[in-house]
Order: structure tokens, then C-alpha cells, then sequence
């Protein structure tokens, strides 16, 4: 009778002692990695930056595990009942967990005690206190693998079996706190992964007592050949191991970045790609057979290596694919998307699980060492994820790291395979790997959006991608991880990122002091630049967009960089440890579902904004309409209340702007004052025809009432916002159209800026305005066209000063100009027409300097190409 199906190795219920060992190590394994995520997550709040908490808590626990592992492998032979440290252990991390939050906190006062400025100094010094601190659990976790497998041995499951129920446990952990965090917040969430833990004690410590206590000398082998058998390691055999776990770590976080930017990096995705790879490794451990375990050493390498090379092969054809796609829902698109991220990584994931058990079988002795070289490959693993962040990804970029990490695999190899000639096989998977060193260009990796483009530049560290491109037209573009495009020279796109500086200026035209979130391209920065005496700082972690700033978009910010301060920091870090207060505090757009922007939107960001604003100072956060639906952006708007009771909101175009006042808003009177006071040439290049009246007739104010908010610790709209990539343009319409129900009569705008009853027709003319636009864009959209041309219309007809109207309403005077020409209308009546009611209008004057040209006129053709070069100064057909 085998020794699986003998009495003593089956519990009281009749549930085999071995089968009960692998699930309840599986379910660890599950707990374990949530905890890693959720205080990955945690971390990611101090940091600033989810990538720093991802890799430092990465560090700590494969530091953690290796120290762990390691002491308990030689410590472990003295256990009589193994089972029983493991459950001590599961209950330690569980009590380390429910106080993980105070100590974090206490980490961030000891940190900000330091008083470290450099940013660069400030992360080394959180990092390394960080990875002391969550290597403390890993330790214990670490120590429970020597446990189990002990335990193991006496019921006779393979090494094996363990290590991959292990693993396939983690990658359910992965996706568990997708389900915990948004209906519980971190705390909660962590609470119940501690009464996971503890039932796994309770289950262990039942199991302990099933099984017989075995002494150290009772044991299948005797401790001193446990002994022996590490002695007969290697030097070659312990540094190879660590090697791999380092390529492992190091393939781990280049693919959360290529697989994250292709595939939108939200919280979805990123635990998508840890719970396939973690799934890959298991289910490689769990295929490891004893008599195969030669096969996997001399044939496995090579195909990983080839395997991991092939995957940058393919990722102009993902791209495609993922391009070319219509999920119908979000979890459609996580099915289809994990199962491609599965075509393309399993074969390596598949070898590095199946490493494990195979060398633990050829070194010998049944695998009794594999506590060690568990704890060598761990340690390995720790240095790979900092070496990979800190040094690698940014000397040779993400699909560098690759391949460095696929050559490293394969010469690694070497030291266990029969036949040394294996080695030469790294040249021809080099040359394979040559071509795909560097990342493919933007125009085959986004070939839905971007197939015009060149590449101009390309910057990447562990925070970001940054990409500057270059369309066919001119027009420059500046990407950050690809999907996330920050700002454009196209005209309308100056427009708009010019307004995210003008409507607070308008609101405070003397503004002295003024702290930009955000730099992007610059542009917004030059704007508030040119205001008399201003001192503008902008906070922007992405040195990739400070570069582009002042080197590619100078031509649109009129060389800005070389007149305001430019910190390289986080937002949220600068506003923790600056003493300084401002006017103005404007936070630039970004995407809220992507990895670590929520919290930009977050109760306790804005409280800190609120902090740092001087006593008629303001508070401004922009937000773009498309990115939300109703109930995610009132989520916003009542955290931005909850902070700032004296709080409007301002509509440009599809942008809305979260304006808030420490003590009250100015009124009308007081802001056409100072705005007067400016120099003529000084107020008409900041705010051009529209003032005051036209941004007052932006106004809005829409009541949140009570509900949820977005707290960092309870965090919400990132878990709800990717599902709307998904839902069409149907979204936006409904935001908007909820706006145009609530939206106040004119007589509250009049009052919160105490509008003088003479000047109230002419805030009535802006406001209605306003609605009439909104509802005619509406129109457009559900293809209404009629319609919407006729309340454009009348829009214009009420605020002949509003860019947006103007423009619109200009764009479909120049479209009938062909039908101009076929009833015998003088081409240049037309184009007069069109520049009368938007004089920037570029096509139109485009149109003008061609046919002053054609005329013989070119000093008058030259003076619309002078004219066109200020407005759209990339734009090819210009120059």
C-alpha cells in the first residue's frame, strides 16, 4: 500500500493528510500574494507611484523568503511538528498585517524627519525602510517553506506538488484584492485576508495533530544526510539558482510594463499579468514528473529563452489584435487578453516553475536541500526586481530586459546541462533578439491612432515610457506607456491646454505664487508665465516629459522651462513635505483608471491642496468628461466638496474644471478690476476675446449629495473606470446630459459672484450660451446633425466671443465652401466670411495664403503664413 493511502495519513473526516497539505499550502500561497499586492498598493501611497511600491514590497518579500528559507532549511531538521510552526507563522503575519498601516505611517514621520529634498535620495531612503519592514512577514513566510515541506516529506507528496499549488494559490491571490479592495477599502480587505490566514493556522494546527510527530532522527532521510546534501552543493549550483530567480524577476516586471502599456495598465491588468504569471509557474511545477526532470533541465532553458524572445516578435501583432478588437464588455476583454498574455509567456513560466523541482532532483538526495536553493533562487529574485527597475530598464529599456534576462536563462543553464556545447545556442537566440532589442516604433504598436506618426524620441525609466512622435502633419504628440496622450500641437489641443491656466487666472488675476501638478508639454506653464510677477513651479515625475518640454514642444511653449521652477517629484510627496503656500494650485488632466492616478482625486489629496493655498488661494482639478460616467464623477465632485465647501465647476468643451476657494470667490466687480489693471497686450495674450463674461458663463454647479468618496484607503473609481472603455460614446452623452438637467438658473452664478444687476443680461447671454453648445454637441453625437448646426447657431448668435462656438460654427462654413463654388461664389468671399466669425481659423487661412499666392500677392501670402506659423507652430503645411 503506498504510504499516501496508509492510516496515518488521513484525517478524522477521511480527507487524505496529503491532498488536505497541498490545498491548504495553495490557499497561503493566495493569502500571502494579496497581502503582497494590498501592501504593494498601500506603499504605492506613500511613494506616489504604484511601480516603486510594486518593486519594493517584490524585494522584500524574495528577500524575505530567501533569509526565511534559508535559516529555517537548516534549523528545520530539529521540528517535530512542522505543521505547527507553520500555523505560527500564518498567525504572526496575520497580526503584522493589522498593524502594517501604523507602522507604515510611522515609517513616513521617520522618513519626513530626515528632511531628505533630493527625490532621488528621498525614495532610496524610503525603499530601504520599506523593504526592512515588509521583509519582517516575508521572513516568517519564508521559514514556513522548510515547514511545509518537512511536513510534506512525512506524507510523502513531491517537492514538487507543493511548490506549484503554491503557486497556482498565488495567482488567485492576485485577483483577490480586485474583488476585496473596491467594496471594502484596503483595511477591511486586509482584515479578511487575517481571518484567511488564521483559518489556515486552525486548519494546520488540526492537521498537525492527524499526523504522527516524527523526530529528527525518524525522519525518510536523517538529518545528517540533509546535512551532506548541501554540503554537495555547488558554488556553481547556488549562484546559478540565484541568477535565475533573478532573470525571473527581471521578465516579471519588463512584461507589467510592455504587456501594461499594450493593454492599458488599470488595476485589472496589472493583476491579469501577475495571476497568469503566477499560474504558468505553478502549473510548470505541477507537470514535473521524477524521471523527466533531465528533460526539463536540457531542454527547457533553450525553449524559455526562445519563447521570451519571441514575445517581443509579437507584440506589433498584439497591438494589432488589441487594436482591431470590440469587446463587448471589460471582463470579455480580461478573458481574451489573459489568454493572449498566456500565448506569449506561458512556454517561459512554464520552464521557471518546473526549474524548481528539477534541479531539486538532479542535485540529489530527493530534493532535501530544496529549502536552500528555494532561499538562493528568492534572494535572487529580490536583487533581479531592484537591478531590473533601478538600473536595467532605464539603461536599455523594457525589451532589452527581455532579452538580457532570456540570454541570462540560457547561459545559466549551462551548469546542468550534459552536453556544454548547449552554450552555443545563445548566438543564434541573440541574433533573434537583435532585431527586437529595442522597442518597436509608436506607429506599430498603436496602429489605430498613431499610424502617421515617427518616432522623435523615446525616454524610459521604472516610472514611465514617454514617447515624443511625430504625425505626418507636424503636429507633435507626447505619449506616456503609450496610452496615455498627454498633450498634442494641434491647434485646438494648444487651445485647450492654454484654458487649464486661464480660467484660474481669470478667477485670480493677481496671482503671485502658482503650483502647477503636472507639467506636460509646458504650454499650460507658459501661460501662467506671462502674468506680471508670477513665480510658477510645476511638479512632474516623468523626466521623459521634462526633456520633451524643453526640448520638443519649445516652439509651442516659447521656451518656458528656462522661466519657471521644474521640481522632479510626485505631486502628492511635494505637497506632504513643502512648507511653501500658493495662489493657485492647478492639477493638470490625466487618466484616472490607470495604475496610481486616483488618489490625484482623492479626499486627502485635495485637503492637502486645501493646506498649501494662501488665504484667497485656489484650488483647481481638471477632469475630462469622457473618462467618466455619472456615478464615478460625482464620486469626485463630492470628495472635492467634502474638502472645499465653497467649491463651482466650469465646462470647456468636454473638460470640467473643479474650481476650489479657501474663502469665497471675488466678485464680478472686484475680477473685472484687477483684470483691467493688467497691460493690454498682457490680457489679451492670456485670455485673447474670451473674458470674463464667457468664462463666467461656463459656470456650473451640480449637487453630489450624500454618498461614497474617493478616499486613498477606500479607493473607487479606478476599479469602476476601465469598464468604460468599453460602453461607447453612449457614456458621455448620459454625463452630459445629467449636467444640462442640473444645471442651476443663471440668477446662482449672478449671486456666488455678486454680479451686478447691469451686468447680469450679459452673463445671461454666456450662460445660455453655454447650454445651447452642450446640447448641440449632444445632438452631434446621437446624429442629429440639423439640430445640432441650428443650436450651434444659436449658441453663437447669444457669445460671439466663445472660442469653441466660433470655431465650430466656422469649421461648417468653411465645409460648404465647395457648394459656395458651384453656385458662383468667390472663393475668397467665403474664406473672409469664415476668418470674420473665428479669426484663428486655420484652414481658412491656410486657404487665403494659397490663393494670395496664386494671385501674385505673396506679401500678403506671407503675412497669413506668418500668422498661421504663431497659431500652429508645427503644423507642416506652414512652413
Amino acid at each position: 500500500m503506498r504510504a499516501s493511502q496508509s492510516p496515518d495519513h488521513y484525517i478524522s473526516a477521511g480527507i487524505p493528510a496529503g491532498f488536505l497539505i497541498r490545498g491548504l499550502y495553495g490557499v497561503s500561497g493566495a493569502v500571502a500574494v494579496a497581502y503582497q499586492v494590498l501592501w504593494a498598493r498601500m506603499l504605492a501611497l506613500q511613494f506616489g507611484v504604484s511601480i516603486f511600491g510594486v518593486v519594493a514590497a517584490t524585494a522584500a518579500f524574495m528577500f524575505g523568503l530567501g533569509a526565511g528559507s534559508f535559516w529555517a532549511a537548516r534549523r528545520g531538521q530539529h521540528w517535530s511538528r512542522p505543521l505547527r510552526i507553520f500555523a505560527v507563522v500564518e498567525i504572526g503575519v496575520a497580526l503584522f498585517a493589522w498593524v502594517f498601516p501604523a507602522l507604515l505611517e510611522g515609517l513616513d514621520r521617520g522618513v519626513a524627519a530626515l528632511n531628505v529634498d533630493a527625490v532621488a535620495m528621498w525614495y532610496l531612503a524610503y525603499g530601504t525602510g520599506t523593504v526592512l519592514l515588509v521583509a519582517v512577514p516575508a521572513v516568517a513566510l519564508g521559514a514556513a517553506f522548510p515547514a511545509v515541506l518537512k511536513a510534506a516529506a512525512q506524507l510523502r507528496v513531491p517537492v514538487s506538488s507543493i511548490y506549484g499549488w503554491n503557486a497556482v494559490g498565488g495567482a488567485v491571490g492576485a485577483l483577490l484584492p480586485l474583488l476585496l479592495i473596491p467594496s471594502w477599502g484596503l483595511l477591511v480587505s486586509t482584515y479578511v485576508l487575517m481571518g484567511c490566514g488564521m483559518v489556515v493556522a486552525g486548519v494546520a494546527l488540526g492537521l498537525s495533530r492527524a499526523v504522527p510527530e516524527r523526530g529528527p532522527g525518524r525522519l525518510s532521510v536523517p538529518a545528517a544526510e540533509l546535512v551532506q546534501a548541501a554540503e554537495k552543493l555547488r558554488p556553481v549550483d547556488w549562484l546559478g539558482y540565484a541568477l535565475v530567480g533573478a532573470a525571473a524577476l527581471m521578465l516579471e516586471i519588463a512584461w507589467i510594463r510592455l504587456f501594461g502599456m499594450l493593454m492599458l495598465r488599470t488595476e485589472y491588468v496589472m493583476a491579469l499579468i501577475l495571476a497568469v504569471y503566477l499560474s504558468g509557474v505553478g502549473l510548470g511545477s505541477l507537470l514535473v514528473r521524477p524521471g523527466h526532470c533531465r528533460y526539463w533541465l536540457e531542454f527547457g532553458p533553450g525553449v524559455a529563452a526562445l519563447a521570451a524572445v519571441a514575445g517581443l516578435w509579437g507584440l506589433p501583432y498584439l497591438a494589432q489584435w488589441l487594436a482591431a478588437g470590440q469587446f463587448a464588455t471589460l471582463n470579455t476583454a480580461l478573458v481574451w487578453q489573459g489568454l493572449a498574455l498566456a500565448g506569449l509567456t506561458l512556454p517561459v513560466t512554464l520552464m521557471l516553475g518546473a526549474w524548481f523541482p528539477a534541479l531539486s532532483r538532479h542535485l540529489g538526495q530527493k530534493g532535501h536541500h530544496s529549502g536552500r536553493l528555494y532561499a538562493v533562487n528568492a534572494i535572487g529574485g529580490g536583487v533581479g526586481a531592484i537591478v531590473a527597475a533601478v538600473v536595467i530598464l532605464p539603461l536599455v529599456g523594457s525589451t532589452g530586459t527581455v532579452v538580457i534576462a532570456a540570454l541570462t536563462l540560457m547561459l545559466v543553464a549551462t551548469a546542468w546541462v550534459t552536453d556544454k556545447r548547449f552554450a552555443l545556442a545563445v548566438v543564434p537566440v541573440a541574433a533573434l533578439a537583435a532585431p527586437v532589442w529595442d522597442l518597436p516604433p509608436v506607429r506599430e504598436l498603436l496602429p489605430g491612432t498613431l499610424a502617421d506618426s515617427r518616432d522623435l524620441a523615446r525616454y524610459e525609466d521604472a516610472l514611465a515610457v514617454t514617447h515624443v512622435v511625430e504625425r505626418d502633419s507636424g503636429h507633435r504628440v507626447l505619449l506616456t506607456d503609450l496610452q496615455r496622450m498627454d498633450a498634442s500641437t494641434e491647434p485646438s489641443a494648444l487651445h485647450s491646454q492654454r484654458n487649464q491656466l486661464r480660467l484660474p487666472l481669470i478667477l485670480h488675476p493677481d496671482a503671485r505664487e502658482i503650483l502647477l501638478i503636472g507639467l506636460g508639454t509646458g504650454i499650460s506653464a507658459q501661460v501662467a508665465a506671462t502674468l506680471p510677477g508670477a513665480h510658477v513651479t510645476a511638479v512632474e515625475l516623468s523626466q521623459g516629459a521634462i526633456r520633451a518640454a524643453a526640448g520638443f514642444f519649445d516652439g509651442a511653449n516659447a521656451g518656458v522651462m528656462g522661466v519657471i521652477d521644474v521640481r522632479r517629484d510626485d505631486g502628492r510627496r511635494f505637497l506632504k513635505l513643502s512648507p511653501q503656500r500658493y495662489d493657485l494650485i492647478v492639477g493638470d488632466l490625466f487618466h484616472p483608471d490607470l495604475v496610481g492616478r486616483s488618489a490625484l482625486l482623492s479626499v486627502q489629496q485635495f485637503e492637502a491642496g486645501y493646506r498649501h493655498l494662501r488665504d484667497q488661494g485656489l484650488y483647481v482639478q481638471w477632469l475630462a468628461l469622457n473618462q467618466f460616467d455619472w456615478s464615478s464623477l460625482l464620486v469626485v465632485i463630492r470628495s472635492f466638496a467634502q474638502v472645499f465647501p465653497r467649491h463651482a465647476l466650469f465646462v470647456d468643451g468636454f473638460r470640467l474644471a473643479l474650481v476650489g476657494a479657501r474663502s469665497g470667490f471675488r466678485s464680478a466687480a472686484q475680477l473685472q478690476e484687477q483684470l483691467a489693471a493688467l497691460p493690454v497686450a498682457v490680457r489679451r495674450g492670456l485670455f485673447g476675446r474670451e473674458g470674463l463674461w464667457t468664462w463666467l458663463g461656463r459656470y456650473w454647479a451640480v449637487d453630489a449629495g450624500p454618498g461614497p468618496v474617493q478616499d486613498q484607503w477606500l479607493p473607487r473609481i479606478e476599479y469602476a473606470l476601465p469598464r468604460l472603455r468599453f460602453a461607447g460614446n453612449t457614456v458621455l452623452t448620459d454625463v452630459v446630459e445629467k449636467m444640462l438637467a442640473r444645471r442651476p438658473d443663471v440668477q446662482q452664478v449672478a449671486g456666488v459672484f455678486a454680479v451686478a444687476p447691469v451686468d447680469v443680461e450679459r452673463l445671461r447671454a454666456a450662460y445660455q450660451a453655454t447650454t445651447l453648445a452642450l446640447r448641440g454637441w449632444v445632438a452631434r453625437f446621437e446624429g442629429r446633425a440639423s439640430q445640432a448646426a441650428l443650436l450651434l447657431q444659436q449658441a453663437y448668435r447669444r457669445n460671439p466671443d466663445d472660442r469653441w462656438l466660433a470655431a465650430a460654427l466656422a469649421d461648417e462654413l468653411f465645409a460648404s465652401l465647395v457648394q459656395a463654388r458651384r453656385r458662383g461664389i468667390p472663393e475668397q468671399q467665403v474664406l473672409a466670411a469664415v476668418l470674420s466669425v473665428d479669426p484663428d481659423h486655420i484652414p481658412a487661412l491656410r486657404a487665403l495664403a494659397r490663393w494670395e499666392a496664386a494671385q501674385g500677392r505673396h506679401e500678403i501670402a506671407e503675412r497669413y503664413r506668418r500668422r498661421l506659423r504663431d497659431l500652429d507652430p508645427y503644423g507642416r503645411a506652414q512652413h
